[in-house]
């Protein structure tokens, strides 16, 4: 076969449906590997391997590679691991391609027999015929003693051909079916990780033939379905049990060990697993019975009513019976459910007995040992050795104590604790009569809605006329704590108090203003600062300096809280720009 002319086939030989399907593939690839899109860059995939791997392992590599990850993709996420049981004609169709410069012409890379013997090898794909041996649950050899086997027989046995050599003449038939193993380790895996996630009792692990069907495998026809269950009682932390012909249950365990104990018991597992089975079983397929005989009696009921609006007395008599009978049958059915019940019930009070017990015998056991260690440490010993040693301990505490008594007389006579205690209380009063001053002078003088009444101002600065220096914006703290600590040291500046008064006012509208738009309480603030400027100009033509000076600062601290408002409220704006941009 000429490595440089792949296989290809005319777009008019194929169905309409066929076209379609190859189509959502073509598209599916195409998002999942640029270089599907690519007749250039396909022509080295397209291509046929080297006699050897060893000629170049790169090429090789990369080719076996890519065409490893087209299959399973196509597998797993575009057929949703629904695909399980692949032939060689579909796994021949996902690696053909349409070209695109002529969608007439469909490429088959040259290298397929190659890819299907690699991705065996790999223990990717397997055989049918070899799944159903190695996952036998009555031999239960297990993918990693087949995948040795293999390799033996490759090397000694029937086949005489290296893995690292290419299949590109061996004849495969397109009828030969394979198991593609990544789907199945998935759902397997999945299934019982959820099985167990999702437990509260026992019995929730128990799953009977017909639940697995078509409440958990619905999308699987049968052979799929002992497929996947096969694979779960070889591989994963599960059993297969028979409860009658070609009826399979299931039992799902937390972890290994617990499954390999029940292992170690088969026979007497397997009889108490398969009558839990089989009256799961019976709970579902009674579950079923009921809700289509209350859905029978319901749609009766309404057939009745209509016969008796048309005054067809007969036909309503006969469906009325008919009724009773549904209800007879009915009430059956719920009864037998209502045993099935009482009996899971007790199997899972019984198997929670036995677990308390089981428990209780351990915490026995282990009660005994400790005891056992408790005695041999002698307790009473060491329980006298404690009591010798904590009345040392005291005496030299006292010890300690009558020297330090003496140290303190020789220095200046004993400290009176009671007078300690007063002296603190005092203290304790002094601050709070200062804290209690402050506060009410700022509760008194903060109204939320203004920064501060233009005439008590005007009238504070005419009275004090400036004799004192009034300090700048810069000199006062911002935080209310040291506002108050700041005040108290300048203590009796009134100049000083005034502006301490002011910007307590102003950190407590703000407080209150929060939820306030910037731009309402910039506007209010604008307001108060025009007052200001009105009373500035008022001193100014009367010539009183000091005035002057002390509206200034009060102007300013206002510009100073109005600036900051217009800067926060054109941040604000910048970040709704973004956001609005990355929308």
């Amino acid at each position: 076969m000429n490595e440089n002319k792949p296989s290809f086939a005319s777009k008019s030989n194929i169905s309409d449906s066929v076209y379609e399907d190859e189509k959502k593939i073509s598209d599916f690839l195409e998002r999942k590997f640029p270089e599907w899109k690519d007749d250039k860059q396909m022509i080295f995939f397209m291509g046929n391997f080297k006699r050897t791997r060893q000629v170049n392992t790169s090429d090789w590599d990369n080719r076996l590679n890519f065409w490893k990850n087209v299959l399973l993709s196509i597998i797993s996420e575009y057929h949703q691991n629904k695909l399980l049981v692949i032939s060689v004609c579909q796994l021949k169709k996902f690696m053909s391609r349409r070209k695109k410069l002529d969608d007439s012409i469909v490429e088959t890379t040259l290298g397929w027999q190659t890819i299907i013997h690699q991705m065996i090898q790999q223990g990717e794909l397997m055989l049918i015929e070899e799944f159903k041996k190695v996952y036998d649950i009555n031999n239960e050899q297990g993918i990693g003693t087949w995948l040795i086997q293999l390799a033996t027989n490759w090397i000694f046995g029937r086949k005489t051909t290296s893995v690292d050599i290419a299949q590109n003449d061996i004849k495969i038939s397109d009828d030969e079916q394979y198991i593609a193993m990544k789907p199945v380790r998935e759902i397997t895996m999945n299934f019982i990780r959820n099985a167990i996630n999702n437990k509260i009792h026992d019995l929730d692990l128990y799953f009977s033939p017909t639940e697995l069907r078509e409440l958990y495998f619905s999308e699987y026809d049968l052979l799929q379905l002992d497929l996947l269950l096969n694979y779960m009682h070889c591989e994963e932390t599960a059993i297969v049990i028979e409860i009658g012909k070609s009826k399979k249950g299931l039992r799902c365990f937390e972890n290994k060990n617990i499954k390999k104990e029940s292992l170690q018991k088969l026979k007497e597992v397997l009889e108490k697993d398969s009558g839990i089975l089989q009256l799961k079983e019976m709970n579902y397929i009674l579950d079923k019975q009921i809700d289509k005989l209350q859905l029978q009696i319901t749609n009766i009921l309404t057939d009745i009513k209509s016969k008796l609006l048309e005054k067809k007395r007969d036909e309503a008599k006969y469906l009325l019976k008919k009724k009773h009978l549904l209800e007879d049958v009915l009430e059956k059915r719920t009864k037998s459910k209502e045993n099935i019940y009482q009996l899971l019930s007790s199997i899972e009070s019984s198997k929670s007995a036995i677990e308390v017990l089981e428990s209780l015998s351990f915490g026995s056991n282990s009660l005994k040992l400790v005891n056992k260690e408790i005695k041999e440490m002698k307790p009473e010993e060491t329980l006298e050795e404690i009591t010798n040693t904590l009345a040392d301990y005291k005496e030299i505490q006292d010890i300690m104590d009558m020297g330090m008594k003496e140290i303190s007389t020789i220095q200046g006579g004993e400290i009176d604790e009671d007078e300690l205690s007063k002296e603190l209380e005092r203290m304790s009063l002094e601050d709070k009569k200062i804290k209690s001053t402050t506060a009410t002078t700022f509760i008194d003088n903060t109204n939320p809605s203004v920064v501060a009444t233009t005439d008590v101002v005007k009238e504070e600065i005419e009275q004090n006329n400036g004799e004192n220096t009034f300090p700048t914006t810069d000199d006062i703290p911002v935080e209310s704590t040291k506002i108050l600590q700041f005040e108290k040291e300048n203590n009796p500046d009134q100049s000083i108090v005034e502006y301490c008064i002011l910007k307590l006012k102003m950190l407590s509208i703000k407080k209150k203003m929060k939820k306030v738009k910037n731009l309402e309480l910039i506007e209010t603030l604008k307001q108060k600062m025009s007052h200001f400027e009105q009373l500035k100009k008022d001193f100014e033509e009367k010539g009183e300096e000091h005035s002057v000076d002390r509206v200034s600062i009060y102007i300013q601290l206002l510009t100073q809280e109005i600036d900051s408002l217009v800067e926060k409220e054109s941040e604000q704006h910048e970040e709704e720009d973004k956001q609005l941009l990355n929308v």
